[in-house]
């Protein structure tokens, strides 16, 4: 990065990686103009200094949120701030999921309506607008189409400070912010 100027850095592997990444471009003098990206969100990240500075963009409330949200307010209760990573949020948002698809199989087929090819066939692709209570953007499931929402942070100095959108409990959903990459990764 050093030799090529670079201005620009961004893991998306663990937070240790990222950890040592960033470790690792101190050491050898990668300027302070680089602009870092990560998914590093969690109590942990905050508190390993060679992180300050570094932006994360979630797709979901941050913790620090709580008080706007009721479901996040019960996901903090439940999992506990210290354990309130994005690794928590994506496994709450599937259990919602699964909640929401088993309620529509019940609705519409009584408590024995439930099965496995029911939630997959028929339940599931109801969830065309979920968003774990308010907790991520809105997802259309059964047609793959993602969510353009997002908050983006930045840590400073241990604390996870809210950038874009300014207001606390809202996430930015412009429909502009999706965009699609077409890309051939495969090496032959």
């Amino acid at each position: 990065m050093k030799q090529d100027g670079s201005n620009f850095g961004t893991s998306f592997g663990n937070d240790a990686s990222t950890i040592s990444l960033r470790s690792e471009a101190q050491l050898q003098g990668v300027g302070s103009d680089v602009v870092w990206l990560c998914g590093c969100y969690s109590k942990d990240d905050a508190a390993a200094p060679a992180l300050d500075g570094t932006w994360t963009n979630l797709i979901y409330l941050p913790i620090e949120d709580a008080s706007t949200n009721p479901m996040l307010r019960t996901f903090v209760k439940y999992v506990g701030r210290d354990n309130a990573d994005q690794f928590a949020v994506d496994a709450w948002a599937a259990t919602m999921e699964f909640a929401e698809a088993a309620k529509a199989a019940v609705a519409k087929s009584g408590v024995n309506g439930l099965t496995r090819r029911s939630l997959l066939t028929d339940d599931i692709p109801t969830l065309t607008t979920f968003d774990a209570g308010g907790m991520i953007g809105t997802t259309n499931l059964p047609q793959s189409i993602p969510s353009p929402c997002f908050v983006l942070m930045q840590l400073k100095d241990g604390t996870y400070v809210r950038e874009t959108p300014a207001k606390k409990g809202t996430l930015d959903c412009n429909p502009k912010n999706a965009v699609s990459i077409k890309a051939d990764d495969i090496d032959n």
